[in-house]
């Protein structure tokens, strides 16, 4: 009489070879720890609710395989039909958990449907539920289409935030969809040509699952990591009120253009100074002053390119580095940002009357560091305020020539 697996996991097999009993505990522990790890992080962070899907995933990944142990022993309506439907929905909550991450809206009915059906086709007696190598095919279509499915979302999420660790994810979907049809294919194979699958046999196929389980929840971690780490960069590095870049983010920014540069392409550097904000501060209080900062950072926000960086460098005083341009260009873009400036604050705060004055810095291939450029460009802002401020003065070349811009009104 053939052993039903569960009696084999529990009296083993006296042969050597791969013991699925200690692959399928192996599993069984590996889902429990990352399931309960990820509704872990879903309690500290509730509002996070792919960690939700996930655990989800984890648990009914636990059951499906915990159903299967048991093959033999239990009914076939547990252990074939209940399981094999389990690991479509593990991989239904998985895709729905990328789709939550990736900023998108659950779509729960059509997965709920494909799971559905595939339960349908696996109970109800018909050639499908009977024929194990159907029975393969069902479930390996079924979850290839979600892995893949899952994989594409990764590779949007990697295009769009640029997570290295989305990469992985997507490449490793990509392994698991070729795995799965692999081992369907075999699988099927041996039932269709009569042979009956042994103990050995079984865990060569249970194996890859381990990698497949540990692998798949360490890039999603790894996404929510590298996406947290990224976030308290962004923090760290931005203006609290004008959301622009601070001192240090905008250092990192022109320390980069810099390194960048060349004969060809060139660049500058344009210190902006609010004109009288104390003065708006006095008159009409700091919450009036705040308003025309965020207004600047916007006014100027649409002037740039996406090669360009702004800074807020402390106060009323902001920092312009542009990429690839000459003098000529920089003087073109500054009377630009002055005039969406004053345009724009003039909507605001139409009796204040508000402008801005600009120094202007090339940067030059003799610059040994940042404090040189910068140190050039608050000279040229220097003069710009003595001059009666409202105005644009650019320093050319190291030989220190200013030269007064002509702004329009």
């Amino acid at each position: 009489m053939r052993r039903g697996l569960a009696e084999s996991l529990v009296f083993g097999t006296g042969k050597m070879g791969i013991d699925p009993r200690t692959i399928f505990l192996a599993i069984m522990l590996i889902l429990a720890v990352m399931g309960l790890a990820q509704f872990v992080f879903y309690r500290l962070r509730p509002r996070e609710h792919y960690f939700g899907y996930w655990g989800l995933a984890n648990f009914a990944g636990l059951i499906a395989n915990l159903l299967l142990s048991f093959r033999g022993s239990i009914t076939p309506l547990l252990s074939i039909a209940t399981a094999n439907t389990l690991i479509v929905v593990a991989w239904c909550c998985c895709l729905t958990g990328c789709r939550v991450f990736s900023g998108r809206r659950p779509k729960v009915l059509p997965l709920a449907v494909l799971a559905a059906a595939v339960f349908a086709m696996l109970a109800i007696p018909s050639p499908i539920s009977e024929q194990l190598s159907w029975r393969i095919v069902v479930v390996s279509s079924a979850c290839d289409l979600l892995v893949l499915s899952s994989g594409f979302l990764c590779f949007d999420i990697a295009r769009r935030e640029r997570l290295s660790s989305a990469w992985i994810a997507a490449l490793l979907s990509t392994c698991v969809a070729v795995l799965i049809v692999v081992r369907g294919c075999w699988a099927a194979r041996s039932m269709g040509s009569g042979a009956f699958l042994t103990l050995h046999d079984f865990g060569a196929l249970l194996l890859p699952s381990i990698v497949v389980v540990l692998a798949w929840n360490l890039s999603l971690t790894l996404m929510v990591a590298e996406r947290l780490r990224n976030m308290l960069v962004g923090v760290a590095s931005r203006d609290e009120l004008t959301a622009v870049l601070n001192r240090r983010g905008f250092q990192t920014a022109l320390w980069r253009i810099m390194r960048q540069k060349n004969e060809a392409s060139g660049g500058a550097v344009i210190l902006i100074d609010l004109d009288y904000l104390k003065t708006t501060n006095d008159t009409l209080g700091h919450a009036a002053g705040d308003r025309l900062l965020c207004c600047l950072a916007e006014a100027v926000k649409t002037q740039l390119r996406s090669g360009d960086a702004i800074g807020r460098m402390g106060g009323d005083e902001f920092a312009v580095v542009l990429a690839g341009v000459n003098s000529s260009q920089a003087a073109e873009i500054a009377e630009r940002l002055r005039a969406s400036y004053v345009t724009a604050a003039a909507i605001i705060a139409p009796d204040l009357h508000p402008s801005m004055s600009m120094g202007i810095a090339m940067i030059s291939d003799e610059d040994q560091s940042m404090n040189e450029l910068i140190e050039r460009a608050d000279k040229a802002l220097y003069r710009a305020k003595a001059a009666g401020r409202g105005r644009a003065v650019a320093w050319w070349g190291q030989g220190g020539m200013m030269v007064e811009l002509q702004c329009a009104g």
